[in-house]
């Protein structure tokens, strides 16, 4: 049977003409950060972004009705918390959810890695999240360039989807397409190794990865 391929991220697209262009490689998701602190921050969305690729909308540490804001004001499909949000806060924006009748936007937990132990917070979010982003843990909240140990993966267990952030450039296909074969991510997240300048994304070689890895079947 052939497995799901690999759920392509793009984040930290800024600019609304490049947005539009990035998603005409049908990525699966377009990533845009409402953290205001960030080179990314994004002020608007294209409206030519397609259906079939999904907005994720990245906040760190902001309030429930912030967020809710942003996902009516962007119709956004996924909210991603790459702060320090804990369980409750987690509760509380699916209860504010569902009272928007928002229930079809999903919730991502990036939780930063940089040694085995970051990993035990996994089993705090794994399955009360619709999905668990591992991010390499640095001075910024994310887009810091570098990577964790990927060998870290290969006794970690977890329910709920993995996706695979941090430092991730056009060279890491084989052992991206690796750690797909062998069940270890469900996706991942590309953004600082495939810009030309903070948040305008380098269309070649994204284009190129998304081939490389995208239609892998295994």
């Amino acid at each position: 049977m052939e497995k799901e391929a690999l759920q392509i991220k793009v984040c930290g697209l800024k600019y609304p003409k490049n947005q539009a262009l990035i998603a005409k490689l049908e990525v699966d998701y377009a990533g845009f950060i409402f953290y205001k602190k960030s080179a990314r921050y994004t002020l608007r969305i294209s409206e030519k972004i397609p259906p079939n690729t999904k907005k994720v909308g990245v906040f760190v540490n902001s309030s429930v009705n912030d967020v809710i804001q942003k996902v009516k004001d962007f119709n956004l499909d996924v909210i991603q918390l790459h702060g320090k949000e804990n369980l409750l806060y987690v509760r509380e924006l699916q209860l504010k959810l569902y009272a928007k009748e928002l229930t079809h936007v999903k919730i991502w937990k990036a939780i930063a890695v940089k040694t085995a132990s970051d990993l035990e917070l996994i089993q705090t979010f794994d399955t009360k999240v619709d999905a668990i982003l591992l991010d390499a843990k640095g001075p910024l909240p994310g887009g810091n360039g570098t990577k964790f140990d990927w060998d870290l993966l290969d006794n970690l267990e977890i329910e709920s989807p993995l996706i695979l952030s941090g430092g991730i450039k056009i060279d890491d296909t084989e052992q991206i397409n690796k750690l797909r074969e062998n069940n270890k991510i469900w996706g991942v997240d590309i953004n600082s190794g495939f810009e030309i300048n903070p948040g305008l994304k380098d269309f070649g070689r994204i284009k190129r990865f998304v081939e490389e890895v995208k239609n892998e079947v295994v």
